[in-house]
Parts: structure tokens; sequence; C-alpha cells
């Protein structure tokens, strides 16, 4: 068995470029081959990105014995079916979030894996910047006393109709797209579900959300706003407020290859600036996704977080339609 784990890729959108100049940089881990439902597409994308093998189905892919491990870049309707379908052929998966629209199907995604003896995780690719974990272990220090409040957005304009996050029936709008980041920010911080969310959307042509906000409460006594849009301008950062300061991330979510700055707030002055290195979150993903299957630790975004923020986020949706408060179960 070589040492790096040997690579799919299902899908040639978008993402899966992305990932493609993710692998570029990796120790543990060779992108051997992509799948596309188009031969075609499947070829240009290898040609392009300089990868060994094309499929022209993602069956092919799958079928093919030397590859390990498989990152799902499909809609993300498609995901349960491409998860569980890899997890069958022995595939190690790392599918990008959300993991799937409903927290149903998460479970299922789960428990096929589970059964399989295979790892899955959710690319929360945001959670492998040095940066967050910087964070957590100013908060876990005590650096700014109990957390009471976050704030944070991502929002990014969208204007193409044809684009598929404003498709439905591909599991479009910015709620699970970019609003995956601050929802599951907030639920990384409280690590656990929220008791209770409020959720607001305006809803395009598309019927999807095209701008959303959602106010979660934390049975901690935390309590998180969070917002995301494509009809709104470009707006992202996280601020999170304790009982002895609060922590502002002007830039929490994005891969730039810039440093990466946090500013620390004691009584309303600036008492600390803190520089991060920002390396290829991807890279950074996929290597410790490939170190998890060849035995080296565990998952640092695991299925029980993931099915945490799923659960939230229906949840916000599910209030955004109806206009009324929706609890959620301890967890």
């Amino acid at each position: 068995m070589s040492t790096r784990v040997r690579w799919g890729i299902l899908g040639t959108g978008m993402v899966a470029g992305w990932l493609r100049q993710g692998f570029r940089g990796c120790q543990k881990a060779e992108l051997w081959a992509v799948a596309s439902r188009s031969p075609d597409r499947a070829r240009a994308f290898a040609e392009k990105h300089q990868i060994p093998a094309a499929h022209g189905s993602y069956e092919s892919l799958l079928a093919d014995s030397s590859i390990e491990a498989v990152l799902v870049t499909l809609p993300n309707t498609l995901h349960r079916e491409w998860v569980e379908r890899s997890a069958q052929a022995g595939k190690h998966v790392l599918c990008e979030k959300p993991l799937a629209m409903s927290a149903r199907d998460v479970q299922a995604m789960i428990e096929a894996c589970r059964s399989q003896g295979v790892h899955l995780m959710e690319a929360a690719m945001y959670r492998f910047q040095p940066q967050i974990e910087g964070v957590l272990q100013l908060i876990r220090s005590g650096r700014i006393g109990q957390l009471r409040h976050v704030q944070a957005a991502f929002s990014w304009p969208f204007r193409d109709a044809a684009n598929i996050r404003l498709r439905k029936d591909m599991g479009g709008g910015c709620l699970f797209d970019l609003g995956y980041y601050p929802i599951s920010f907030a639920v990384l911080l409280a690590g656990r579900r929220p008791a209770a969310v409020m959720g607001s959307a305006c809803y395009g042509d598309s019927d999807v959300e095209e701008s959303a906000a959602a106010l979660l409460h934390f049975d901690s006594g935390l309590a998180a706003l969070a917002e995301c849009g494509f009809r709104i301008d470009v707006k992202i950062h996280a601020e999170i407020t304790g009982e002895e300061g609060r922590i502002i991330l002007p830039d929490p979510w994005t891969a730039r290859g810039n440093k990466k700055q946090v500013q620390v707030w004691k009584a309303r002055k600036l008492d600390e600036t803190l520089e991060f290195e920002d390396p290829n979150a991807y890279t950074r993903e996929i290597d410790h996704f490939s170190g998890v299957v060849r035995g080296q630790g565990g998952l640092l975004w695991t299925p029980e977080e993931s099915l945490r923020v799923i659960h939230t986020l229906e949840a916000v949706a599910r209030s955004s339609r109806t206009g009324e408060s929706v609890a959620l179960k301890p967890g």
C-alpha cells in the first residue's frame, strides 16, 4: 500500500477545481482520477489539471480498486446517493458541505459509511485554518470569559440565474451554502445544537433563499446571529463576545493565502492583534482526512458535529418558511 492515499473526485465543477489546487500541496494524498457523467468533460478536466485518469461515469471511478478515497463535489441533492454508493464500493468519503439537505439523509449517510467500515467527513474547509484553532484556544483559555454572543456573516453576490446555487432542484439557496459558515461556526463554539432558532429569508424567482438571517438560542446562555445572502454586497466577518472581552475575525471563511489577523478587545480597547498563517485550507483538510484513513488520529470535524449543523440549518429553513420559532432537542 502506498504511503499516500490515492484519491478520486466525483464532479468537475468550480469546487472540484479549488480542491484540485489543494491536492498540489498535499503530503499524504495524491489525486489519481476524476469522474463526470460526460466523458468529454472528464477528459478536459483531467487534461487541464494534469490528473492521470478520467472516467466518463461515477460508477467507473468507484469500480477502480486502486482508489481509496473519494471527494464528492456534486450538487447538494446528489450527496446522499453518491456517498452511500462510494461507501458500498469501499471508499472513504470526504463530501462537500452541506453533507445533505436533511438530518434524515445525513444520519443515513453516517450509518452507511459505518456499516462499510469507511470514514466520512463533511468538507468544512474553514475549520482547517490555523486562525480557527487559535480562536478556539483563546476561548478555552478563558481570555474573553463566558461566551454570550456570536455575530457572523457571509454574503457574496450571485447574479447568474443559471448558477446551481439558485436552482431549487439542486439544493440551492444561500442558507445551506453561505449560511453554512456562520451557522456551523456558532454550533462549533457552543459545542451543541441550539435549543431554539428563528429564521427569516427573502426568496427569489426560483424559490430559494437569496438572503437570510437566523437567531440561534443555546441553553448555555449563548445567542448567535447569522446572516447570509446572494443579493447582498460582500460581507465576511465574525465577532465573538464574552463577559470579559470580544474576538473579531475580519476574514473567517475564505482561503486566500494571506496572513489572517484576529483582534482581541477588552473594555472597549484593542488588547492584542494576533496573526496566523493562511495555508491552503483545502490542502490541510485533504491531508488531515488522508491521515485518518492511514490511522493517524481521529476526525477534526466529526459526523456528530455535521448532524448538529444540519439539524440547525433544517430548523432555520423551516422557521423561515413558517415565520415561527423552532425548538430543537438537546444534543
